[in-house]
């Protein structure tokens, strides 16, 4: 009973804090997610387009081109703090 009295008293930072803290210092990056992603100096996240590793010869010159092309993607900051919490996007 003593001990749950004394941490009632206790002050110092809320719960919430020292949780938010632990996590941003001990979150892993997903290096799956690194693979696939380049975040460039200012913070973009650049990434492969899907669907060219096979069966890319019915398609069109203008197609594959376009698919050879890297795009920028705009992913919510909740995400990107999951994936890529050291990556500074």
């Amino acid at each position: 009973m003593r001990a749950m009295e004394y941490r009632a008293n206790v002050t110092g930072p809320k719960p919430n804090e020292e949780m938010n803290q632990f996590l941003e210092s001990n979150m892993k990056t997903n290096k799956s997610y690194t693979k696939r992603i380049k975040v460039t100096k200012n913070g973009k996240l650049i990434a492969r387009k899907p669907g060219q590793n096979h069966f890319n010869a019915k398609e069109s010159g203008t197609q594959r081109l376009a698919r050879k092309r890297t795009q920028t993607l705009s992913l919510p900051k909740r995400v990107t703090r999951r994936f890529l919490p050291k990556s500074g996007a």
